[in-house]
């Protein structure tokens, strides 16, 4: 049994690498040969559609004795055969890149000596991984990368559940945490918004009645704002507290992209800040950029000289998909998908706040008798999971690094 575990410590007789090696080979024989007159399947791996098979699974017994490591990672391999392989050109998923060689080996490398970074004893420096990913987030976006922060957790759905949360809390006050959700406060999203925004209404306790579609241009698909300043004039006139506004920055089939910078402006407005200062009251915004984050990469591109080449009629779209993203910046909170746009590994996804200390004061809870601050950075004191896998942070963080600007 004890060859079964990498060896905890270092020796050239250890199989693990080995083993590994074996396993990616397995894979690999799944892949449809280079040959593009190749026959049969090739968009799903093993050139088998046929599946999925689920008929034979309520007769899964625990087995008599143990297997060999080689055999479980044989039968591991197979369970890939039919499944849709991204990677190839015949095959066009929702928003299911390749994940880049970068990603997967360093969210590997955290599966091998499990860093939770839960707080700096359980993770160490693995932990940087998500401040590091955070602050290059945060200066793309153009927040102070010292007051700014980020938080990886699961998808997409888990950033606006985040954000939903935080902007309960900011509107309604600490009261709502310690005595639960008494008051009929509204969420405001688009007709395009994602479904996410039911999960969230509901497992926040809200309630899903409580979240108000807004209409969308037919032209464009973006929050029509002549709506949403009719609906927000109306809350504020009869004092129903709005707890968030939710605007998409690129919407998954038609990439719409709301207009965040005129609904700060009737934020600041309605709700300014001399009469809402520790924020109960007023209106959060929330950015759901899981699509369109990653064209804050272009920031500082020299449009004009082009170094990069691109056709003239790419060159125009990029710009103008980069200056509708970049107006994120008014955002409160902002989630980002690095397994969508971002060629990472899935799922690998993290909710920007424009302010940590805030989130922080708002969200912290009492600590355990295990779990203790004896680092200066313990999210575990106020994230949802307290198991916080490293593989997350680690895949954002290495894409970065490798990828760069260019």
């Amino acid at each position: 049994m004890r060859s079964a575990f990498p060896t905890y410590y270092s020796t050239i007789l250890d199989p693990f690498a080995d083993m590994v090696g074996e396993a990616i080979r397995y894979l690999n024989q799944l892949k449809p040969p280079q040959s593009p007159s190749a026959s049969g399947t090739p968009g799903y791996l093993g050139n088998d559609p046929t599946g999925p098979h689920y008929g034979n699974v309520t007769k899964a017994q625990l087995g008599e004795n143990m297997a060999s490591v080689a055999e479980v990672l044989q039968d591991a391999a197979d369970l890939f055969r039919g499944m849709p392989n991204w990677n190839h050109p015949l095959v066009m998923p929702n928003v299911i890149p390749p994940a880049n060689t970068a990603a997967i080996i360093s969210a590997m490398m955290t599966q091998v000596f499990s860093p939770n970074i839960i707080e700096g004893e359980y993770s160490w420096d693995v932990e940087r991984t998500e401040m590091e990913t955070s602050a290059i987030l945060a200066d793309l976006i153009g927040w102070p990368t010292d007051e700014a922060g980020g938080l990886f957790t699961f998808g997409g759905s888990g950033c606006y559940f985040y954000g939903i949360k935080y902007a309960l809390t900011s509107c309604l006050g600490m009261d709502s945490r310690c005595n639960g959700i008494r008051t009929d406060a509204k969420v405001l999203v688009s007709q395009q918004g994602h479904y996410c925004k039911q999960n969230s209404t509901d497992w926040t306790g809200l309630g899903m009645n409580n979240y108000i579609e807004i209409d969308t241009d037919d032209a464009t698909n973006a929050m029509d704002f002549n709506h949403l300043e009719e609906v927000v004039r109306s809350f504020h006139f009869s004092g129903t507290p709005i707890a968030a506004i939710v605007c998409t920055m690129g919407t998954t089939d038609a990439f719409a992209v709301d207009p965040i910078d005129k609904v700060r402006t009737l934020v600041d407005e309605l709700y300014p800040l001399e009469k809402h200062p520790d924020g109960v009251g007023r209106p959060l915004i929330y950015a759901d950029a899981v699509i369109g984050w990653s064209w804050l990469t272009f920031k500082g591109y020299d449009f004009a000289a082009n170094p990069l080449g691109f056709a003239p009629e790419v060159l125009c779209e990029i710009k103008k998909n980069y200056e509708a993203i970049s107006k994120v910046v008014y955002a409160d909170a902002i989630g980002c998908d690095f397994h969508k746009t971002g060629w990472a590994t899935y799922n690998c996804s993290v909710v920007m706040v424009r302010s940590l200390h805030k989130f922080q004061e708002l969200l912290s809870r009492p600590g355990s008798a295990y779990l203790q601050a004896r680092t200066c950075y313990n999210p575990g004191l106020y994230t949802l999971e307290v198991s916080r896998s490293g593989s997350y942070s680690m895949a954002a963080w290495a894409t970065l690094k490798f990828m760069g600007y260019f």
